[in-house]
């Protein structure tokens, strides 16, 4: 965890907010929990690096909320910022405890006797999907011992971010700038890579020496697998992971994160944070972006309130903005059906099209309150989404892509 991230982007209890705000997520626009305590840094087990960059990352330590007394762990530089603490680090523990020094061979025995279905085995499928995507194969040794390289093109989510900033006027804040900046669903990183390559570039060209200082991008995710790979990453340089093969067949991969994004590594870090409770005060984010997690969260609707809650309001032209791209890859085990923004009531006029769920949603069936009429529509579009699951398969997804701006309730 870096410091200067966690001074300007000012993490509340999220504990205390749970308690105040209550489980709904369609309370959260009316609710904002910057009035509510701060959390401190408790204590520093160990950290890399210091200096003007941030000062280096806390590897280990823990945070505490000086109302409630509430403490928050920072384990491999992931701070897990959630409401039930306890139940994060239950449900993530094989992922904590996980070994990195077995030889590959030992490993091999292990991921054998446990199969395929085991919570483990599954964590390592999805970890290989997104790092592959994100970082591809090549760097630094490549994959080995498994008959595929892994080299066929990847890096789909950054072309697909590439194309919603495009969508968005190229200005991730709007005429304002930027100075905050989510990706809520990071997984293993790469998007936050390139957002703070793209933050960056704009605080370069435009020469004001406050914003040459500013920009930083945090990415979000509750999955501490995925959050492992990202923060060794932002550490390293370099992306280590297992790649799929076939079955319980994985090789392992160093891949090198591109010089361009490392050279605005600094700008980035990565936290466990839920993306239906952000711990963040209304209107403190200038850009929000969320690739693939809309199907990936207990509540849709409640995601996108979110979104509009945090992100900074204005006038047109001058509001934040919210980058969405989704499949609408709904399944019952993560989202009810009620939930679903699409994919049932065929009978109904938009005949279950997720598309068209959505954008009548935006435009006019938002629940009273909610706060999603807030995000206006900039432009849409649809763009091809390759999912590696192993060698020789691949899912292609067409991701439906939406630019808006967040307005003030009263523009």
């Amino acid at each position: 965890m870096r410091l200067s991230h966690f001074e300007h982007f000012a993490p509340r209890c999220p504990a205390c907010v749970w308690r105040a705000r209550g489980a709904d997520p369609s309370r959260a626009p009316a609710f904002d929990c910057a009035p509510m305590p701060a959390l401190a840094l408790e204590r520093i087990e160990s950290r890399e690096g210091a200096g003007s960059d941030g000062g280096g990352v806390i590897v280990h330590g823990a945070l505490r909320c000086l109302d409630c007394g509430e403490r928050f762990p920072i384990i491999d530089g992931v701070p897990i910022i959630v409401a039930d603490v306890n139940e994060q680090l239950r449900r993530h523990s094989g992922a904590i405890l996980r070994r990195r020094d077995l030889p590959s061979g030992i490993e091999d025995f292990v991921s054998e006797a446990i199969g395929p279905d085991d919570a483990s085995a599954r964590t390592m499928l999805y970890t290989s999907a997104y790092a592959w995507d994100h970082y591809g194969v090549g760097g630094v040794g490549g994959a080995s011992g498994s008959g595929d390289d892994g080299r066929e093109e990847h890096g789909d989510a950054v072309r697909v971010l590439r194309r919603l900033t495009e969508m968005a006027g190229n200005r991730l804040g709007g005429a304002r700038g930027v100075q905050r900046v989510l990706d809520v669903g990071c997984a293993t990183g790469g998007a936050s890579f390139e957002l703070g390559a793209m933050v960056g570039e704009l605080a370069c060209e435009s020469r004001s020496a406050s914003e040459l200082g500013g920009g930083l991008v945090l990415g979000i995710d509750m999955h501490l697998a995925m959050l492992r790979v990202a923060q060794a990453s932002l550490r390293t340089g370099v992306a280590e992971y297992a790649l799929r093969h076939e079955g319980v067949v994985y090789s392992r991969v160093r891949a090198a994160v591109e010089a361009r994004r490392m050279r605005q590594a600094h700008r980035v870090d990565f936290w466990c944070c839920d993306a239906l409770c952000m711990p963040f005060a209304s209107a403190s984010i200038d850009a929000c972006a969320s690739l693939h997690t809309l199907e990936a969260v207990a509540n849709p609707a409640g995601l996108l309130s979110e979104l509009a809650r945090v992100t900074r309001g204005g006038e047109e032209g001058q509001g934040g903005r919210v980058l969405l791209a989704t499949p609408f890859d709904w399944t019952q085990s993560v989202t009810a059906m009620e939930h679903w923004l699409g994919g049932r009531a065929a009978h109904a006029p938009h005949g279950g099209d997720g598309a068209s769920v959505l954008e009548w949603l935006l435009r006019e069936g938002a629940p009273s309150g909610s706060g999603i009429d807030r995000l206006r529509v900039m432009e849409r579009d649809d763009m091809n989404w390759r999912v590696r699951l192993y060698a020789r398969a691949t899912t292609h997804y067409r991701t439906h892509l939406l630019a808006c701006e967040v307005r003030d309730p009263q523009s």
